[in-house]
């Protein structure tokens, strides 16, 4: 599945204080000792990579759209056109055009994000995302 460099970072947060509290239980359990670090991984990975949120793929404000690829499109990757319906500024519905690049091995269901290509959000004064369903041509749906 393709994640995002959000995503990964978490990912990797997550698995360096899951690996903390084992090490932890371990040292406790053999020499009554505890590892303790002042320091919250979180903010080692902040100063190296930057700032990052917890992505939000059900925010209403987000526009979605469901694509269509073939197997090899989603096997091979691809450039596509797509065209989306998005409000603007003065509340006015758009329709852009943009070129995305799907990567390889691509799987039916992911989900692609771009940010800050969806609507405008008045009270934010900031776009929100895009959000694209990669699904396989020829699905049937039950």
């Amino acid at each position: 599945m393709l994640k995002t460099k959000d995503e990964e970072i978490n990912k990797i947060i997550a698995r360096a204080e899951e690996c903390r509290e084992k090490y932890n239980k371990k040292l406790e359990m053999e020499n009554n000792v505890k590892f303790d670090i002042d320091v919250n991984i979180g903010d080692i990975f902040r100063e190296f990579f930057g700032n990052f949120k917890k992505l939000d793929y059900d925010n209403e404000n987000n526009v979605f759209i469901n694509y269509k690829l073939t197997k090899d499109e989603l096997v091979n990757g691809c450039e596509k056109t797509i065209k989306f319906k998005v409000k603007e500024k003065d509340n006015k519905n758009i329709v852009k055009k943009m070129k995305i690049k799907i990567p390889q091995n691509v799987s039916d269901g992911q989900k692609i994000i771009v940010r800050g290509c969806g609507n405008f959000i008045n009270e934010k004064k900031q776009y929100s995302d895009l959000v694209i369903n990669i699904f396989k041509k020829g699905r049937r749906w039950i």
